[in-house]
C-alpha cells in the first residue's frame, strides 16, 4: 500500500511539472463556462496544448479519457478546435505562399549533399 502511494505521488509530481510548461488556459473560457470540478479545471487548462499536440502521451491520454466522459469539457475542447480552425482560415493565404529559393542557392546546397 505504501509503495502505491509513493508511486502515485511520483506521478502527481511528474504531471504537475509537465503541466507547468504548457500554454495558459483561456481565462475568458473559464469565466463564461466555469469548470464544475478541480479535475475539469485541470483538464481544461491543458486543452490548448492538446489541440496543438504538445502534450506528453500520458497527459494526452488523460485529456482523451476525461473529455470523452465529461460533456462540459468535451464542449470546451470543441470551442478550442473551432478557434484553431478560424485562425487557420484567417491566415490561410499567408501560410500557403511559398517563397522561391534562388537557383544558385539550390545548386550550392545540392552540390554539398
Amino acid at each position: 500500500m505504501g509503495a502505491q502511494r509513493k508511486h502515485g505521488g511520483s506521478n502527481d509530481r511528474r504531471r504537475r511539472a509537465a503541466e507547468s510548461s504548457f500554454q495558459p488556459a483561456s481565462e475568458r473560457d473559464f469565466q463564461r463556462f466555469p469548470p464544475h470540478t478541480g479535475e475539469c479545471r485541470r483538464i481544461r487548462a491543458l486543452l490548448r496544448d492538446y489541440c496543438d499536440q504538445d502534450l506528453t502521451s500520458f497527459l494526452n491520454s488523460e485529456v482523451d479519457e476525461h473529455v470523452h466522459g465529461c460533456r462540459d469539457c468535451g464542449l470546451a475542447l470543441s470551442r478550442h478546435e473551432l478557434e484553431i480552425l478560424r485562425l487557420r482560415s484567417a491566415y490561410q493565404d499567408e501560410c500557403t505562399e511559398i517563397e522561391t529559393v534562388p537557383e544558385k542557392l539550390t545548386r550550392a546546397v545540392m552540390a554539398r549533399v
